[in-house]
């Protein structure tokens, strides 16, 4: 059976939300930031709906057959240091309570190491519901995007086996980072196909 991929729009708010939390359940970098699974639940929801709201009004979100999705932007749309400081930080703090220092931790260390010195679409997140994982949701989800955008591609690797797969797809792992003690990501860059 064929996948549909489509845009996402704000009808789709719930479903993307609830797509990004199962999804990113079991993720290392989450596990740390919601430290506890009953954190997880509590907090994680919330966390995931500010970032798919934004992704909605700022940026665009991805809906594969409401298995999988892919948030993001393009680069020039991504908040500058002011309106991340000024407004930014806040929301993160208001949302995630308790687990705002960890949230912090990570989106600063996203930003740090963001690379903004050209034109790219930036993958913020990309989750497929764990009952259809090893479908090839994500890999649908990135050709289908490749394909509209039409232009470079950022994203970053949280684990092994997900930076394993996106060198396939052509990506080339440009740097890892800390995010905190035991976690870490890894940046990585697609030029745009001719």
């Amino acid at each position: 059976m064929s996948q549909v991929v489509r845009r996402a729009t704000q009808a789709d708010l719930s479903e993307l939300t609830d797509i990004l939390t199962v999804g990113f359940a079991e993720d290392p970098v989450f596990t740390w930031m919601f430290k506890t699974e009953e954190l997880y639940r509590r907090v994680a929801p919330a966390y995931f709906q500010m970032m798919a709201e934004q992704a909605l009004n700022a940026g665009q979100a991805y809906l594969a057959d409401g298995k999988g999705v892919l948030i993001g932007q393009p680069s020039s749309t991504v908040d500058s240091d002011a309106e991340w400081n000024a407004a930014g930080q806040q929301k993160v703090r208001n949302t995630c309570g308790e687990c705002a220092d960890n949230a912090l931790a990570y989106l600063n260390a996203a930003r740090d190491n963001h690379p903004m010195d050209k034109p790219h679409w930036y993958g913020e997140y990309l989750a497929v519901r764990p009952s259809y994982r090893n479908e090839g949701i994500g890999v649908l989800l990135l050709r289908h995007n490749f394909k509209e955008q039409g232009m470079a591609f950022y994203l970053e690797s949280t684990k092994q086996r997900n930076t394993d797969t996106y060198s396939r797809l052509g990506f080339t792992a440009t740097r890892s980072y800390k995010v905190a003690d035991g976690v870490e990501m890894t940046s990585m860059w697609r030029d745009p196909m001719a």
